[in-house]
Parts: C-alpha cells; sequence; structure tokens
C-alpha cells in the first residue's frame, strides 16, 4: 500500500511519464474538482464531472450524501477551467453520466437520474428518477454505469457485474424487470430496458459502427461479438458465451508500472507472492480512440485505466475474423505512468477539441475494503485525497492548446450542419452531432440523411452508418435506402443496413413478399 505523501497538482503533472510525441495539461485540480471519476460535455463545451466523493463506504453515519455533479468551465479560454458550479449535490455514490435533452443522465444506483437546470443558473432544479432498482448489494465498485448512447438509439449501461429488478416510476404497470447479472439498454424516451450482451464493470466504449467494448479487473478489453439471440435460434448449437476477450490472459494482459504499489489482487500473503504481478487488476475507464488532437498513428487505439498500478495503457486493435484482437502498442512503457502511488486514474474519454482527458481520482487508497485481508482493513485510511483530484488532458507535442468552449457550440448549429458533422474527424463532435439528431428527431433531415446515406464519393463509412442508424430511429428509413446500402462499397455500412433491415422485417406480422425480404433471404 501507499504510504507516501501526497504531491501537489504541479509535482504530479511534472510527474507524469507519457508517450513519446504527446503533451499532458492539467486542466483541473483541487479545490476545483474532488474525486473525479467521469466526465461529459455539453454542446456548448461545460464540462460536467461525477465527483464520487463517498467512495469507497460513505461519509459515516448521520452524514449526508457526499456525491457531487459539477460543472466546470474556462471562461479564459485558456484550456484550463476556471469556473466551477455544483449542478446536483447530496448524492450517495455517483459514477457515470451523459448529456441528454438540454440536462444529464446520472448512474447512482439504485437509480438512475435525469437531471436538468431550467432556470440558467447552473444548478439542476430538476431531478427525475428515470429508473430504479439497480443492484446495490455488493461495494460500491460493483454498480450500473457508463450511461452511454449507441446508434441503435438506445442508452446502454453496465451492469457492474450485478443483477437487479428495475421498475420505472412513470410506468409503474411495466412491473418489475429483471435484469440478470449483464448489462442493459433503455429508450431514452419511452424507458423501456431490456438486458443486453455483456457484462462489464466498470467501462464501456462504441466504436464508429456501434461494436461494443467492455471490460472488467483482469480483462482489460473485451468485444461484445453478437447477441445471443442468433445462436438461440439453434436449440442443437451449444455455445456458452458471445463475448471476446481482445485482450486476453498474456502478453496483451501486462502492464509496466513504474510505481511499486501492490494491492490485494496483486499480492496473496498466504501464497508471500504476487501472482498477478504485471498484469492488469483494476482495469476500467475505457476509451476508443475515434480522431482528435492525437497523432493519426494512433487510429484503432484504445485507452484502459488501471488504477491501482498508477497506469493507463494504449492497446491497437487489429481484425480478428469477426472480432478483434489488442496488444499493448509500446511494450514495455506506458502510454502514461507515473511513480506518484496516489495517481489513480478511472476514467477516459475524448474532449470537444479531439483531446484524450483522463480523471485521476488522486486518492491514497483505491482499494475497497471489502477485498483486503479483515487484520489490515481497519488500519487504512480511506478518507486520504476525498478532496483532492485531477483532470488531464493529452495531446499531441504540436497542438495548439484550446479550451472546450472555445469556438464551438453545436447548440446553435442548424439541421444541416449537424448532419454535415456527421463526417467531422473528431470523434466527439461526431457523437455529439448524433446525439442532438437523435434528440432533435427533426422530419426535415430526412431528405439530408438519406443523401449521406447513399454518397460513398464523398462521405465516409462512419457517417453513412450514423446516417442510417438515425433515419431508422427517426421512422424515416425506407426499403429502397436498405436495398441501396446492402450494396454500399464498405462492409461495415452493409452491415448496419443488414441489421436494420432485421429490424424492420421482424416488427411486421406477417411474412412478406418484398424486395427487401427477398434480398435478406439471399444473404442468409
Amino acid at each position: 500500500m501507499s504510504t507516501a505523501q501526497p504531491l501537489t497538482p504541479a509535482q504530479a503533472l511534472a510527474s507524469l511519464q507519457v508517450e513519446a510525441g504527446l503533451r499532458v495539461e492539467l486542466v483541473a485540480a483541487e479545490p476545483m474538482v474532488a474525486s473525479p471519476c467521469a466526465v461529459a460535455w455539453d454542446e456548448r463545451g461545460r464540462m460536467f464531472v461525477v465527483e464520487n466523493r463517498g467512495y469507497p463506504v460513505g461519509p459515516g453515519s448521520n452524514q449526508p450524501p457526499a456525491g457531487v455533479i459539477a460543472m466546470l468551465e474556462s471562461t479564459k479560454h485558456d484550456g484550463v477551467y476556471d469556473k466551477r458550479t455544483e449542478f446536483a449535490t447530496g448524492l450517495t455514490f455517483p459514477n457515470g453520466i451523459m448529456c441528454w435533452r438540454g440536462g444529464v443522465i446520472v448512474t447512482c444506483a439504485p437509480d438512475i437520474f435525469f437531471l436538468q437546470d431550467t432556470d440558467g443558473d447552473g444548478k439542476a432544479d430538476v431531478k427525475k428518477v428515470l429508473l430504479t432498482g439497480f443492484g446495490t448489494t455488493s461495494t460500491t465498485q460493483l454498480r450500473v454505469s457508463h450511461p452511454t448512447l449507441g446508434l441503435d438509439g438506445y442508452i446502454h449501461v453496465t451492469s457492474g457485474l450485478v443483477a437487479s429488478k428495475v421498475t420505472c416510476p412513470s410506468h409503474p404497470e411495466r412491473g418489475v424487470i429483471d435484469l440478470p447479472r449483464g448489462d442493459a439498454r433503455f429508450h431514452p424516451d419511452t424507458l423501456e430496458i431490456e438486458p443486453w450482451p455483456g457484462v462489464g464493470q466498470f467501462g464501456l466504449a462504441f466504436d464508429d459502427f456501434g461494436r461494443k467494448f467492455v471490460c472488467s479487473n483482469r480483462n482489460p478489453l473485451q468485444h461484445v461479438a453478437l447477441h445471443p439471440r442468433y445462436l438461440k435460434r439453434n436449440p442443437h448449437l451449444a455455445f456458452s458465451d458471445t463475448v471476446q476477450d481482445v485482450a486476453p490472459f498474456g502478453d496483451a494482459g501486462k502492464c509496466w508500472p513504474l510505481s511499486e504499489d501492490h494491492t490485494t489482487a496483486a499480492f496473496i500473503p498466504s501464497l508471500m507472492s504476487a501472482p498477478h504481478a504485471g498484469t492488469f487488476t483494476s482495469a476500467c475507464g475505457i476509451s476508443l480512440w475515434r480522431g482528435g488532437a492525437l497523432p493519426a498513428s494512433f487510429a484503432n487505439s484504445a485507452f484502459i485505466c488501471e488504477p491501482a498500478q498508477n497506469l493507463v495503457q494504449r492497446q491497437v486493435l487489429t481484425p480478428d475474423g469477426p472480432t478483434f484482437k489488442s496488444a499493448p502498442a509500446t511494450p514495455g512503457r506506458e502510454f502514461l505512468a507515473t511513480r506518484d502511488t496516489w495517481f489513480r486514474p478511472v476514467f477516459s474519454a475524448t474532449g470537444p477539441h479531439g483531446a484524450l482527458y483522463i480523471c485521476d481520482m488522486y486518492r491514497k487508497v483505491i482499494d475497497h475494503p471489502q477485498y483486503l485481508p479483515e487484520h489490515i482493513r481497519g488500519s487504512l485510511d480511506y478518507e486520504a485525497g476525498k478532496t483532492m483530484g485531477r483532470i488531464y488532458r493529452v495531446t499531441a507535442t504540436s497542438s495548439k492548446t484550446q479550451a472546450p468552449s472555445s469556438k464551438l457550440n453545436l447548440a446553435a448549429a442548424s439541421t444541416q450542419e449537424l448532419v454535415t458533422k456527421l463526417n467531422d474527424a473528431n470523434g466527439w463532435v461526431r457523437s455529439t452531432a448524433f446525439r442532438l439528431l437523435a434528440e432533435r428527431a427533426d422530419k426535415a433531415a430526412g431528405p439530408l440523411l438519406k443523401s449521406v446515406a447513399t454518397d460513398s464519393s464523398t462521405q465516409s463509412p462512419t457517417a453513412r452508418s450514423a446516417a442510417l442508424n438515425l433515419l431508422n430511429g427517426a421512422g424515416l428509413i425506407d426499403e429502397a435506402g436498405l436495398l441501396e446500402s446492402f450494396d454500399d462499397p464498405a462492409p461495415r455500412v452493409r452491415e448496419s443496413a443488414v441489421l436494420l433491415a432485421e429490424q424492420r422485417l421482424a416488427a411486421r406480422s406477417s411474412t412478406p413478399v418484398s424486395p427487401l425480404a427477398k434480398r435478406v433471404a439471399a444473404l442468409a
């Protein structure tokens, strides 16, 4: 366990070693932020930070909940956040956030909240429970988290490895929905929720074509390859899983810390050895690089936080049949690492101007006491660092520093401008444009989206796939458009079209005889 004193923000920044060709900047630190575990930016570029200040066991008996959602702004447009507003307080253990319809969706088991500021003072005056009943019987590490909008128009969440019995206060007639030990998705408007493939702990990411990746402590990167429903159609086929370890145990699971910190996951006293030494023991906060202010060579990279060993690793994905395999980008040296044992990176994300952001909870002890031997459980200081925390931004050394709120306000963008942004080189811009178009469901967007979906000469496969899914979500997709996309030169776009055709045909009450049905049958 760490016994060193904490470093000042400036000292901590100086202690970081980063991959060659990159620059690390400190954009927020205490008292501007404390115990940050997730971030999201709205269309105006404001950063919303989840502060899980009560982790791991809460503030103590007779004390109010300590969790906070803070809104940070860079008023000087110099890349450093200098204005803090406490958007919401009094939360127990908030751990995930997503912007939606002028507010934020926050995971805070047993609830998923919608929080919104309607009077413009920067503080949420709306607090609505969207769904409730998510598991809280395990530790505060193992809870529903990572609300993420998928190309399917649903908000996906990880299970935290626990089962739940969920209800919707707005629709009591639906009763209890059983969610087994696995992930889920819910529709942001109807709030209908259902189990969904994957068993993520604290990490969820989608690539440009909606392929889902999760992680757990010892599994740094997993691809949810397909829905089990396809295999269940054959009652004679025995199968056990539909999730692929992209980074399997072995070389792809190795890490190279600079620190000498040891957790109980790495050291078993009864064996007097460290059987997990040099491998992931707390993988979390994954993100996929989808374009921005890092070098072009970072394409197909995944970033994995490892707070127990004070590092962030970059892995490079390569196709492996219908799934992927990955390997460390720089074996023997991590993407980001330090000898400072208080450095606890737990979340990574791409920001508005394309930089990679890292949330550092900055704690002396990151373990939950339940996972520690009883003889030392009561001797550790779980409070040390609770008022501290840092958020870092990583860019190429050649990149010009820009504040997330400078020269960017997608809230003012027209529908036509948002459709154009689906082809942007920055993954955050594409995702935010997609979200805003999904929120608006503007019928006038139909012709624009159809033009993007069928234009393989000027529109990227990413934009074409996004446009197809937006058309589907708005009820504007037609068979002629799907048939045209079946012949798209990009296989991932063709895949999107087939999946959407499946939904369209499944919704019909009888088996139709149509060009679409014939084409799908021919593909089968």
